[in-house]
């Protein structure tokens, strides 16, 4: 079956709704890699040596704020993260 022809209100559940936000090729590829197991994705994207090591580069003294939405994590964890580089 060619996969121009499949359409996502053809698919399961998870599938259809993968398919309708992006194409059917994503979904097809979710479910070759995942299909049959059970996944759940963390909230946070960003593993925490990415996070210390961008606010280290990034951190200008007045941006905490930006950085605090930008990572998901309150104020003071920014403040604690910066105590760790001085």
């Amino acid at each position: 079956m060619d996969i121009k022809e499949i359409k996502p209100q053809n698919l399961k559940s998870v599938y259809m709704e993968i398919a309708t936000a992006y194409d059917v090729g994503t979904a097809v590829k979710i479910k070759k890699l995942f299909g049959g197991q059970k996944v759940s994705f963390p909230k946070k994207l960003f593993n925490n040596d990415f996070v210390y090591t961008y606010i280290k580069s990034n951190y200008n003294g007045s941006n905490m704020q930006e950085l605090s939405k930008m990572f998901g994590v309150s104020e003071r964890r920014i403040r604690q993260i910066i105590s760790k580089f001085k």
